[in-house]
């Protein structure tokens, strides 16, 4: 073989992104388990469970990228907080990515994206949410009067700023998760999309019933026992390694007694066809193919390609997911026929069976078969954390491929703003 032969294909190997370990935190009900533990706690116990997984020595981490949309007061920087109480080298660079429910996505396609630039070959990356502590909002009114107090300077100010307050100044304002530019919720726009590509009331019930009987199918021959880690913390290190919000005994009937909860009566999305807010952490560990076998780590995957879209929110939300898979199957060359594992982010059963509908109006040929889609169960029955739920689809798509024996994956998620992703996964 000649010399600039050599030289290319180690060039090609030293910038191709592998996959060589995943873990992630149960997920858990917010307000559960996790309810004291802030997001970095979470990021760190995540990051631990895969360290301790393939007994890796954390010198070799360069940089930390983790997703996180609901960002904590006191730690504006997730990742840098995770990486230091990590004890990660202090020179390792390390950034958070906020880009809603595809936060984490993002981290990850960016620290791929270094790999190929040849700016790192060792990078920590992921997502962490923790709406239990999400911040708490007092009326602007109390906000401006709080805020007024550091120009006061005399006995009389005070005693004007004391008498100011009125009973309303001191009720919170709950958080709302909902599109900044609509002002839709998930289940107004799971109404909407439900009813333009005709998607019934009994095919979203049916779906969020598969999602939850897949999950405890694949629990209950432990496919992901390796990859969810044990956490335990202080106080009371209870040992917290399973997902709480998997519904064990869930009953057909219940879930059509239900009725809408969003538009009325003639909507057609219930509490039990949503992702329920949860709180987790999701790790992945991906090196340069040439740091990967000079560590001595075979991979499991390597990102092949990726793609973010973005439309109108108001004539398309959350149909991200279908914007983004078409595109990148073009962009990657791929038949849809090639890939064996999808999984793609259940903001709602009426939302992701939509942007199925609509992917098989876009793609020629062949359709999406659906035994194919979130085989291990998807959000609606783990939950969505948010910031760490994109990186779980990578996480499952990784490990679909293997136990599956299939060739490609996908990952893909709608997320707010008319935006999405798709991210393309080979088996190594």
């Amino acid at each position: 073989m000649h010399l600039v032969q050599i030289l290319y294909l180690e060039a090609m190997i030293s910038t191709k992104a592998v996959i060589v370990a995943t873990c992630r935190s149960p997920f858990v009900s917010v307000g559960s388990h996790f309810a004291n533990l802030s997001a970095y706690q979470l990021a760190q116990g995540a990051i631990r469970g895969l360290i301790n997984q393939i007994y890796f020595h954390t010198n070799h981490v360069e940089q930390l990228l983790l997703g996180q949309m609901i960002q904590q007061l006191t730690t504006h920087n997730v990742a840098r907080e995770t990486a230091l109480y990590l004890g990660l080298p202090p020179t390792s660079v390390a950034h958070t990515v906020s880009m809603g429910s595809l936060s984490s996505g993002k981290a990850i396609t960016n620290a791929v994206d270094q790999i190929h630039l040849g700016k790192a070959a060792c990078i920590l990356t992921g997502g962490v949410e923790s709406i239990s502590h999400a911040p708490v909002q007092y009326p602007q009114t109390m906000q401006q009067k709080v805020l007024a107090l550091q120009e006061m300077q005399g006995i009389t100010d005070y005693l004007k700023f004391a008498t100011s307050f009125r009973p309303s100044d001191f009720l919170p304002e709950a958080v709302h998760f909902e599109e900044f530019t609509t002002q839709h919720q998930v289940g107004q726009s799971s109404d909407y999309l439900a009813a333009r590509f005709g998607i019934s009331r009994a095919d979203q019930d049916a779906w969020a019933i598969r999602s939850h009987r897949q999950a405890i199918a694949s629990q209950a021959i432990h496919l992901q026992d390796s990859i969810i880690c044990e956490m335990a913390f202080p106080p009371t290190f209870e040992s917290i390694h399973q997902d709480n919000l998997v519904n064990l005994t869930i009953d057909p009937k219940e879930i059509a007694d239900l009725k809408p909860s969003f538009t009325g009566p003639d909507g057609s999305t219930t509490e039990a066809s949503l992702a329920p807010e949860a709180d987790g952490a999701v790790a992945l560990l991906i090196l340069s193919e040439l740091k990967a076998l000079e560590l001595g780590y075979r991979p499991l995957a390597t990102i092949k390609d990726y793609c973010f879209t973005a439309n109108n929110p108001q004539e398309a939300p959350l149909t991200g997911a279908a914007d983004a898979i078409p595109q990148l199957l073009k962009q990657s060359k791929l038949p849809l026929s090639e890939i064996g594992v999808w999984e793609v982010h259940e903001a709602s059963a009426g939302q992701l069976l939509a942007n199925l509908a609509q992917i098989d109006q876009t793609v020629l040929g062949p359709t999406i078969e659906r035994k194919k889609v979130n085989a291990w169960g998807g959000s609606i029955a783990y939950g969505n954390p948010y910031g760490a739920t994109a990186a779980r689809l990578v996480m499952q798509a990784t490990h679909r491929i293997q136990q599956e024996e299939e060739m490609f994956a996908i990952a893909a998620a709608s997320g707010e703003g008319g935006q999405g992703m798709a991210i393309l996964l080979e088996r190594y």
